[in-house]
């Protein structure tokens, strides 16, 4: 099958969710297993699906940061600002442990779990590579193993780097990265990686795809929705700190311009509800993109992402799942954005007709944009008083 190379929308910041770090987890199994106990402790791990007309890539990615824990208790501290307040934060003395405990949690598991695969799969793997250095009181250690032979021609350029860069193009592999950083944390980085073959794929295109969601959203009991708009003009400068953006697009420069239409519907779903018609969702976009293929290879191809589970109504996260399949050569494409908070559940369908493009981080209050004027919509799906 092709190698389908990860796109900028994985490169994204992933944040430890709070949780019950008590839960049991136990050992894992396979590279998949641990990935899934790594959730299951509180920290994000995405899950991403790339389609071609041979199968599909799967992706799960995951990456934390360990603060030293004298640190974390530092931070909430507050006596040490204010003697007479001793006593009064006893609470976030204990927010502190409950941090501590959390990313100690994850560690643990993630270096005892990876440890125990490496040791099960390395007699059968077709490559493993290991690189462990102790130099400056920094430590780094990495793990990399191929489960399935390669299929197709790897890059020279990757040969000649050895099987540190050319491990991208296995159809199957494991990578793990620790390093200890510069103020006495450490960063931790996983990616597993599998590829799947389906035989007789239909080819599908941005009108299907897009009434497939349609057809979905329509099915729902009062459903909301509003036209949105975003623009930016030809040689207008965009400064890194102008908008409240994530990015699915190389950075733009001053001669690009962006134009996007979009329809911003909510699904007033809650608790349980909300949890289902997003799990019914993903297994929509996760079907369609398994087993269906775009003409369209382009920049983005077709795709779809999972970044985070809802957890309960009080959340608001404007990523919480996504879908794109590009459009034409010239990179326009079709995405979907999907996001909750206490209004319910949030589909924002996207008509993207310039090759480079910016979502608007916050985009479950904005109206429009053009340029540095933002319109903001705070009122959209509150219920009246």
């Amino acid at each position: 099958m092709k190698k389908i190379l990860l796109s900028a929308s994985l490169i994204l910041t992933l944040g430890a969710c709070s949780t019950d770090t008590t839960s049991v987890v136990k050992t894992p199994e396979n590279f998949m297993e641990l990935m899934e106990g790594i959730q299951a402790l509180g920290n994000e791990v995405e899950y991403a699906i790339t389609s071609d007309s041979a199968g599909y890539s799967e992706y799960y990615s995951t990456h934390f940061f360990y603060k030293a824990p004298e640190d974390i208790r530092k931070a909430y501290d507050y006596t040490t600002i204010v003697d007479s307040v001793a006593g009064i934060y006893e609470d976030h003395r204990a927010e502190a442990d409950s941090i501590i405990k959390q990313q100690e949690a994850i560690d643990n598991y993630a270096k005892t779990g990876v440890k125990a695969l490496m040791d099960k799969y390395a007699p059968t793997a077709v490559k493993c590579y290991q690189y462990d250095t102790h130099t400056d009181d920094k430590d780094t250690t990495q793990y990399i193993i191929a489960l399935k032979e390669v299929e197709d021609t790897i890059p020279q350029w990757a040969e000649k780097e050895g099987f540190s860069e050319s491990f991208r193009w296995y159809p199957e592999f494991f990578h793990y990265e620790n390093h200890t950083t510069d103020n006495s944390g450490t960063f931790t980085y996983m990616t597993y990686h599998k590829e799947a073959k389906v035989a007789d794929k239909e080819e599908t295109t941005p009108e299907e795809t897009e009434r497939l969601v349609l057809d979905f959203i329509a099915k729902e009991k009062n459903v909301k929705q509003k036209p949105r708009k975003y623009t930016i003009d030809e040689g207008f400068a965009m400064g890194r700190g102008d908008y409240n953006c994530v990015s699915f697009s190389r950075a733009m420069q001053k001669t690009d311009s962006m134009f996007i239409t979009a329809t911003h519907y909510i699904i007033p779903v809650h608790g349980e509800e909300r949890r289902k018609v997003a799990d019914d969702l993903w297994n929509l976009f996760s079907d369609h993109v398994k087993n269906h293929y775009s003409k369209v290879d382009g920049h983005w191809g077709f795709e779809c992402v999972k970044h985070n589970e809802i957890i309960d109504d009080r959340q608001t996260d404007s990523q919480v799942l996504q879908m794109s399949i590009t459009r034409d050569e010239e990179g326009k494409m079709l995405h979907f954005q999907v996001g909750n908070d206490s209004r319910g559940l949030h589909i924002l369908v996207m008509h993207i007709e310039t090759h480079r493009f910016y979502i608007p981080g916050n985009w479950l209050y904005i109206d429009s944009i053009h340029n540095m004027d933002v319109v903001d919509d705070f009122k959209f799906g509150f219920k009246k008083k």
